[in-house]
């Protein structure tokens, strides 16, 4: 899906969860509105951090506190599954390499 497609999505999602009471919504939808919009949310944690990271330098610690961000989310669903993606992308961190980056 194209990236602004997906972005309007977010948005529109947000905009239905803020306004929820003005109109009727079944407990399915009123669910999968809420999970979209929470994982906007954690999308906007994760782009801070991308952004942040002007230096390769500061990557791994960057990286660690972008996980402890998403591991502590309070929608444990999207906490599950958006670390277990990042974790797949933290394969240059090595145990030799945890210690130098402990050290930034």
């Amino acid at each position: 899906m194209h990236r602004a497609r997906w972005l309007t999505k977010v948005l529109y999602s947000l905009k239905i969860w803020l306004f929820r009471g003005q109109f009727k919504m079944s407990n399915h939808e009123e669910k999968g509105i809420r999970e979209i919009a929470a994982f906007g949310v954690v999308v906007y944690v994760y782009l801070k951090a991308w952004i942040m990271t002007p230096l390769a330098v500061e990557a791994p610690l960057n990286d660690f506190q972008l996980m402890t961000q998403l591991l502590g989310y309070p929608e444990a669903k999207i906490s599950a599954v958006t670390s277990k993606k990042l974790g797949m992308y933290l394969w240059y961190l090595s145990e030799e390499l945890v210690t130098m980056a402990l050290f930034d």
